[in-house]
């Protein structure tokens, strides 16, 4: 497929989404409902980019393996894109936040008190009932 080709497989509901949530573009509505296409195109305005150049943002090359294989979800950096079944990308969603603990170093004592405690759990867990036990 060209270029041109995969960049038709970006919905104008995706463009509006990466839009509003990755390039952060908020467009007043004061008009009846639109299409689609209307909708994308007044984000695209306010950020002032044209839809091909989204859809060019959209379809990196980590989407465009996933759109020709049928995967359904792509994170790459700065978003995650869902496909349909067809391989279209249908919207466009932040990532989501990386949920990472401080790694905690614990001293010598600690390590053994811990150990201990979980080896005594262990030890004093009862068995599950054995298939013939009755």
């Amino acid at each position: 497929m060209t270029e041109d080709e995969l960049r038709v497989r970006v919905s104008y509901h995706a463009v509006t989404r990466y839009c509003q949530r990755i390039l952060d573009v908020t467009v007043p509505w004061a008009v009846d409902p639109l299409s689609p296409k209307e909708i994308a195109e007044a984000h695209c305005l306010t950020a002032e980019m044209s839809i091909e150049a989204v859809r060019a943002l959209i379809m990196v090359p980590a989407v465009q393996s996933a759109s020709l294989a049928g995967i359904t979800h792509v994170r790459v950096e700065d978003f995650v894109a869902k496909l349909g079944k067809n391989g279209i990308v249908v919207t466009i969603q932040e990532p989501p936040a990386k949920r990472t603990k401080p790694f905690k170093l614990m001293s010598r004592n600690e390590r053994r008190r811990k150990q201990h405690a979980h080896s005594r759990r262990i030890r004093h867990k009862p068995l599950p009932p054995q298939a013939g036990d009755e």
